[in-house]
C-alpha cells in the first residue's frame, strides 16, 4: 500500500536532485578548466558529492533501508558525462552507502553500479546517432534504470522484499522516470549549449589563425578617418603595431606623400555620400619605407538615425598581384610591339570560318591593302593555290598536328602573284581556338633562285653551243622569268651609231615574220626601244601605244603593248641593247633587276667564250700537273678559306672526297683549327706569302698530319685566291723523333756504362779485399761484423752498377731459349710475396706460345721491376695482370714502327694512378723517378728498357692519369728448342795451374793475385798487355790460363788473347771487365770458347769461372 509520506519524501528528494542539478549546471558554466582529464575528474567528484547529499536526505523505509534519487543522478552521469566521471561518482556514492550500512546496503550498492552502467551502455549505443535526446527517450531511459532498481529490491532481506515492493515500486516507477526526463532535458540543453560554445570557440580560433596568416587587415575608422580598430595582422603587413594606428593616425596618413591629398579628398567625398567602397587599389607606405599595394573594400557604419559614424572595411595586400599585372602588361606590350613591328606579315585566323581575327601592318603592306580592306578578307580571297575546301583541310591539319610550314601563292590587291612561306601554329588564346601564321614573302628569294639556276644553266650551255644559240637561250629564259612574250638583242658598233639585230628569242622568231636578222642600220632610224641608249639607262614603256615618238613597227613584226630595254655598258660605251616585251602586267623595277643581271651575264659569257678555247689547253696542262703533283695543293678564297679546288694528293692524305671538300672550308672540315686558319690569314695579309711553316692538321679519321706549308696569293679569274702547297712530314718527323730518342738513350747508355765500369773497378777492390779480410778474421773479432757491413754495402752498390750496365746494354749475358709461360709461372709465388696481400696478381698465359731467347735473370729483372712499379702506383687495393700472347707484324701493318716478324708479347697492366703524358717520355731515363726521396733509384724502368733493347725487342707504354698503365714488351720469337736448366754452381775447388793475370789497375791486380794465391794457383800478375806478352815469353813453364781485363790502355784484352793464343794454342782465356763493349762482339778469331768474369767478383765466383774456363 502506497504511503503518502514515502511519496512526499521521494518527491522532495527528487526536487533536491533537480535543485542541485541546476546549481551544478550554473557552476560548471562558470568553471574554466583547460585540461579535459581534470574537467572529467572534477565533474565526477561533483556528481559524487551530489549523490552523497541525496543519500543524506533519503526516504527511510526501515533500519538501514533508504531510498533516494541517486539512481537518477548516476544514470544521467553515465549517459552525458562518460566513463571517468561516472566511475568516480559511483565510487564516491558506493563508499558512502557502504559507510551507512544496514540491511539495504547490498541493494544500494547494486543500484549505484546498475544505474551508472545503464547510463554508460545507453551512451555507447547513442554515440552512433547524431540526433539529440528527446523527452520521450529520456523518460524511457528512466523507466529502464528504475525497473532495474525495482529488481534490485530482491536483494533486501527476505521478510522486507514484499512490503518494500508494495510500498515503493509504484512511486518509483511513476516519479523517478519523470525526474530522469526533466533532469536529462536540463543536461541535454546544457550539453547542446556546450557544443555550440565549443564550435564557436573553434570557429573563432580558426578565424584568428587565418587572419594572422593572411595579408588582409580589418579596420574601423570614424568620420574623420581616425583609426578606431585595426586587426593584429597589420604588424606583419605594414610593420605598425595596432596601438600605433588606433587613435593615433588617420587612414590617409599612411598613404605616400605624393598623391596623398588627392587620395584623402576622393575618400572624404565617398564618406560624405556614404558610398560603399569596392576594390579601390592604392599604395601604403610601410614602417620600413616599402610601398605596399592594397585593395580596399569598406561599408559605412550608420547609427539608428542613419547618420554616418565611420567606416568598417578590409585591406588586402595585392603587391604580388600588382607586380604580376605590371609584368603581364609589359609582356603584352612587348608581344604587341613584336607583333606590329615584325618584318614579316603576322595574322591570326579563326579556324571555324577562315576569317582574319588580327594582323599586323606588314601583312597588309605585303599584299597592298589598307587595314580596313584587309579585315574584310578571308583566306580564300588571298590564297591562289588552295580552294576553300583545301584551306579548311589545311586548318584541320594544323589543329591536329599543332604546327605546319608550307609554301603558297597569294594574290595582291593589284592582282600580282607573290610566293609566300607560311609558318602556322595552332593556339588557344583567350578561350578561343585560333591559329596564327607568319607570312614571309619569298618571291624575291625564289626569283633569285630561279636567276641563279638560269645563270648556271647559261654558263653550262655556253660551253657546248655557239654564241647565237647562247643569245637565243638567254632571251628564252629571260621571257620565262619576267612573263614576257618578246625578246631581242641588238649589237651597237664601235661608232655608237650602227645597230645590228643579233638575236631573237624562240617565241619572237615564231611571231615575227619581218626580215631583220643581222641587218645593219643607223640608231636614228630605230624606234622608241633605243631610248635606253640615248638615256644610257634602262627604259620601261608600259603603254607603248600612247608613246608620241614611236615610229611604228616593220611589216610582219609582232604587235607590242609593253616594253623594257636596257643598254649593256662596257668601258663607258654601249656594247648592245637587250629588250623584252608584252608582259601581261606592267614592268617594274624588279624586272629591270632581272634583265640587268642577264645583260651583264650574257655579255660576260660572250667575252669569255672568245678566250675559252685558248684557256682550255692551258687548263688541261695545269690540271694534269695539279692533280699528279706529289705535294698537297689547294686553291681557296682568302676571306673565308672556302676551297675552290684541291688536287688528288690532298684528298688521299686528308681522307675527304672531292664533294666533301669543295665549297667547304678547312675549319668546317676539321682539317685546320680556327686559330690556325686565323694565323695563316693574318700572316698572308701581312707578308703576302708564307714559307716553310709547320702546321698540325687532322684527317677525316681524326689522325694528326704534320705538314710543311707554303702559301702565296695568285689571281684566279681576276680575283685574288690563296694557293696552298703542303708536304706531309708526319713520317719524317716521327723518324726524326725516334732517331733523337735513340741517340739520347744511346748517349745516356754510354755515360751509364762508363760510370759503371769505373764503379765496378773500385767495387772489385772493396769486395775482394773485404772477402780476403773476412777469411783472415775470426768471427768473434769485432772487426768481422764491420767487414760484413762493408761487403754488403759493396754488393748492393754492385747491383746498382749492374742495372746501369743492363740499361747501357754492356752487361754480359747468357741468353737461353725459354718458354715464357713456364718461367713466369715459376715466379708467381715470389711475385705475390713481393706485392703483398692488398694487390691481386692475375696471370693469363697465352696458348701455344712461341719461345724467346733471353737471359733468365734478365726476365726476372723485367717482371720484378714492372710489378714493383705497378705496386707502388696502386693506393690501397688493386690488381696487376700479367698476360702473354703471340703476335706477327708484316711489312704493311705499320704498327707503331715495330719491325716485321714473329713476336711473343709480354703485357703487364695495373689499376694504379697512371702516368701523365708529360712524364711518359722520361720514364726510361736512368735515375728518373717520381717517388719520394729514398724510395726509388730511378733505374727500374731504365733496366727494363736496356734488357729489352739487348734482346732485340720493343717496349711500348700506354697510360692515362687515373686509368692505370699497361707495359707491352715484344720479344723476337726464337726457333731453337728450349735450353736445359743451368746446373747449380759447385763449391770452391781451387787448383795448382799457372795463371797469367793482366790488369792495368794496380790495386785490382794485387787483390786478384792474392785471391788466386789463396785458391792455390801459381800467379803471374802483370800491369799491362805488353808485360803480359813479355812474361809469356820469359816464363819457363806453360801458362794454363790467361785472365785479362778487356779495356786497357794501348792494347785491349781481346787483342792480347789473340796474340797469346797464336803462340800457345792450348792456353785458356778468361776475360774480366766492369762492362763489355764491342771488343768482345766478334768471337770468330777465338772461336766459341770464350769465358767472361763480371766485375766486381767474389773469390767464389772467380774460382767457378776459372774451373769453367780450364775445363772448357
Amino acid at each position: 500500500m502506497v504511503n503518502e509520506r514515502i511519496i512526499l519524501g521521494l518527491v522532495n528528494n527528487a526536487a533536491l536532485l533537480l535543485s542541485l542539478g541546476l546549481i551544478y549546471d550554473i557552476l560548471s558554466y562558470r568553471r574554466n578548466i583547460q585540461t579535459p582529464l581534470m574537467n572529467r575528474i572534477v565533474s565526477g567528484v561533483t556528481t559524487g558529492a551530489i549523490a552523497v547529499a541525496l543519500m543524506a536526505t533519503p526516504v527511510i523505509f526501515g533500519p538501514g533501508i533508504i531510498f533516494d534519487t541517486r539512481t537518477i543522478l548516476l544514470g544521467l552521469t553515465g549517459l552525458f558525462f562518460g566513463t571517468i566521471p561516472t566511475v568516480i561518482a559511483m565510487a564516491i556514492a558506493a563508499t558512502y552507502r557502504l559507510a551507512l550500512g544496514g540491511g539495504g546496503t547490498a541493494m544500494g550498492i547494486t543500484t549505484i553500479v546498475l544505474s551508472g552502467a545503464c547510463g554508460l551502455a545507453w551512451r555507447h549505443y547513442r554515440l552512433r546517432q547524431a540526433k539529440a535526446f528527446s523527452f520521450g527517450e529520456l523518460y524511457l531511459f528512466g523507466v529502464v534504470v528504475h525497473l532495474g532498481m525495482i529488481l534490485c529490491m530482491l536483494l533486501l532481506p527476505t521478510e522486507l522484499i514484499a512490503r518494500t515492493m508494495a510500498s515503493l515500486a509504484l512511486p518509483v516507477i511513476l516519479i523517478y522516470p519523470l525526474c530522469t526526463a526533466l533532469l536529462g532535458g536540463l543536461l541535454s540543453a546544457r550539453h547542446k549549449k556546450y557544443q555550440l560554445e565549443k564550435e564557436l570557440e573553434e570557429s573563432a580560433a580558426r578565424y584568428n589563425q587565418l587572419a594572422a596568416q593572411s595579408r588582409t587587415i580589418t579596420w574601423e575608422i570614424d568620420v574623420t578617418g581616425l583609426f578606431t580598430y585595426v586587426s593584429p595582422v597589420v604588424e606583419s603587413v605594414f610593420g605598425y603595431l595596432p596601438n600605433e594606428l588606433v587613435g593615433a593616425m588617420r587612414f590617409y596618413e599612411i598613404h605616400p606623400t605624393e598623391g596623398r591629398e588627392r587620395f584623402k579628398t576622393s575618400f572624404l567625398e565617398m564618406f560624405a555620400s556614404k558610398t560603399i567602397v569596392e576594390e579601390v587599389v592604392h599604395p601604403v607606405v610601410a614602417v620600413d619605407g616599402r610601398t605596399i599595394w592594397m585593395s580596399t573594400n569598406a561599408l559605412p557604419i550608420l547609427d539608428e538615425h542613419g547618420t554616418l559614424v565611420g567606416y568598417r572595411g578590409a585591406c588586402t595586400d595585392i603587391s604580388e598581384r600588382k607586380q604580376l599585372e605590371d609584368r603581364l602588361r609589359e609582356s603584352e606590350l612587348l608581344h604587341r610591339t613584336l607583333f606590329e613591328q615584325n618584318p614579316y606579315g603576322v595574322v591570326i585566323i579563326d579556324p571555324e570560318n577562315a576569317t582574319l581575327i588580327d594582323f599586323n601592318d606588314q601583312a597588309c603592306r605585303q599584299l597592298g591593302y589598307t587595314r580596313e580592306e584587309f579585315s574584310r578578307l578571308k583566306i580564300s580571297d588571298i590564297d591562289i593555290v588552295e580552294s576553300p575546301e583545301q584551306t579548311r583541310n589545311r586548318i584541320q591539319k594544323i589543329m591536329r598536328d599543332g604546327y605546319d610550314e608550307f609554301e603558297t601563292l597569294q594574290r595582291t590587291k593589284q592582282g600580282e602573284q607573290r610566293s609566300i612561306l607560311v609558318r602556322a601554329q595552332y593556339s588557344h588564346i583567350k578561350g578561343k581556338n585560333v591559329y596564327h601564321c607568319i607570312w614571309r614573302d619569298i618571291t624575291a628569294e625564289k626569283k633569285e633562285a630561279q636567276l641563279l639556276l638560269a645563270r648556271t644553266h647559261l654558263i653550262e650551255y655556253s660551253v657546248s653551243h655557239s654564241l647565237d644559240e647562247l643569245l637565243t637561250e638567254t632571251l628564252d629564259r629571260l621571257e620565262e622569268l619576267t612573263g614576257s612574250e618578246l625578246g631581242f638583242f641588238h649589237l651597237l658598233q664601235e661608232d655608237q651609231r650602227t645597230i645590228t639585230l643579233h638575236a631573237w628569242s624562240s617565241r619572237t622568231a615564231e611571231l615575227c615574220t619581218a626580215e631583220c636578222s643581222h641587218r645593219h642600220y643607223d640608231i636614228s632610224r630605230a624606234g622608241v626601244w633605243t631610248d635606253c641608249a640615248s638615256l644610257r639607262q634602262p627604259v620601261i614603256h608600259n603603254d607603248y601605244a600612247s608613246l608620241p615618238h614611236r615610229k611604228g613597227l616593220p611589216l610582219g613584226h609582232a604587235p607590242v603593248n609593253r616594253q623594257l630595254t636596257m643598254p649593256i655598258m662596257r668601258h663607258d660605251k654601249i656594247a648592245g641593247i637587250l629588250g623584252i616585251g608584252n608582259k601581261k602586267t606592267d614592268y617594274t623595277r624588279e624586272d629591270i633587276a632581272v634583265v640587268s643581271r642577264f645583260a651583264d651575264l650574257v655579255w660576260d659569257i660572250a667575252e669569255r667564250k672568245q678566250v675559252h678555247d685558248s684557256l682550255r689547253e692551258s687548263d688541261e696542262k695545269f690540271s694534269s700537273a695539279f692533280n699528279n703533283a706529289p705535294l698537297m695543293i689547294t686553291i681557296s678564297t682568302i676571306e673565308d678559306g672556302r676551297y675552290l679546288d684541291v688536287n688528288q694528293r690532298f684528298l688521299d692524305i686528308s681522307g675527304f672526297s672531292r664533294e666533301e671538300v669543295l665549297a667547304n672550308t678547312a675549319v668546317s672540315l676539321g682539317w685546320l683549327g680556327a686559330s690556325d686558319r686565323t694565323r695563316l690569314k693574318e700572316m698572308m695579309l701581312k707578308n703576302g706569302s708564307i714559307q716553310d711553316l709547320e702546321l698540325e692538321t687532322r684527317s677525316k679519321s681524326g689522325a694528326k698530319v704534320l705538314c710543311k706549308y707554303w702559301g702565296t696569293i695568285i689571281p684566279v679569274a681576276g680575283r685574288k685566291r690563296l694557293l696552298s702547297i703542303a708536304l706531309d712530314i708526319t713520317e719524317h718527323r716521327r723518324m726524326e723523333q725516334q732517331l733523337f730518342q735513340a741517340q739520347k738513350m744511346d748517349s745516356i747508355g754510354r755515360l751509364a756504362g762508363g760510370v759503371a765500369h769505373d764503379f765496378n773497378n773500385m767495387l772489385s777492390i772493396i769486395i775482394g779485399r773485404t772477402e780476403l779480410a773476412l777469411m783472415q778474421t775470426d768471427r768473434d773479432n769485432p772487426l768481422y761484423h764491420n767487414l760484413e757491413e762493408i761487403q754488403g754495402a759493396a754488393k748492393r752498390s754492385a747491383e746498382i752498377t749492374k742495372q746501369l750496365l743492363t740499361f747501357s746494354r754492356k752487361q754480359t749475358i747468357v741468353p737461353k731459349v725459354l718458354d715464357l709461360n713456364d718461367t713466369i709461372t715459376s715466379m708467381l709465388k715470389m711475385l705475390r710475396r713481393l706485392l703483398g696481400e692488398n694487390i691481386k696478381l692475375g696471370w693469363n698465359p697465352g696458348y701455344n706460345l712461341r719461345r724467346v731467347k733471353i737471359d733468365p735473370s734478365q726476365l726476372d729483372q723485367i717482371l720484378v721491376n714492372l710489378c714493383v712499379n705497378a705496386r707502388d702506383a696502386i693506393a690501397g687495393t688493386g690488381e696487376i695482370n700479367i698476360q702473354t700472347s703471340n703476335g706477327t707484324f708484316g711489312e704493311a701493318s705499320g704498327t707503331d714502327d715495330i719491325p716485321p716478324g714473329d713476336y711473343v708479347l709480354l703485357e703487364v697492366s695495373d689499376t694504379g694512378c697512371g702516368i701523365g703524358p708529360e712524364l711518359l717520355e722520361h720514364i726510361f731515363e736512368p735515375f728518373f723517378t717520381t717517388k719520394e726521396l729514398g724510395h726509388g733509384t730511378g733505374l727500374g724502368l731504365a733496366t727494363v728498357y736496356g734488357i729489352v733493347q739487348q734482346c732485340g725487342g720493343q717496349i711500348r707504354v700506354s697510360s692515362l692519369p687515373g686509368n692505370g698503365s699497361t707495359f707491352r714488351i715484344y720479344f723476337p720469337a726464337a726457333s731453337a728448342p728450349t735450353d736445359a736448366p743451368i746446373p747449380a754452381a759447385p763449391e770452391i775447388i781451387g787448383g795448382t795451374e799457372t795463371i797469367l793475370f793482366v790488369e792495368d789497375e794496380a790495386a785490382i791486380m794485387h787483390m786478384g793475385a792474392a785471391m788466386l794465391e789463396k785458391l792455390g794457383y801459381k800467379v803471374l800478375p802483370v800491369n799491362s798487355p805488353e808485360e803480359a806478352l813479355q812474361s809469356a815469353v820469359t816464363h819457363a813453364g806453360s801458362i794454363n790460363l790467361l785472365i785479362t781485363d778487356v779495356i786497357m790502355p794501348g792494347m785491349n784484352g781481346h787483342d792480347l788473347a789473340v796474340q797469346l793464343r797464336a803462340a800457345n794454342p792450348d792456353i785458356k782465356i778468361l776475360f774480366m771487365s766492369g762492362y763489355t763493349s764491342d771488343i768482345l762482339s766478334n768471337r770468330s778469331e777465338l772461336g766459341q770458347d770464350l769465358h767472361f768474369l763480371q766485375k766486381p767478383f767474389t773469390i767464389t765466383t772467380l774460382d767457378g769461372k776459372i774451373r769453367e774456363a780450364l775445363q772448357g
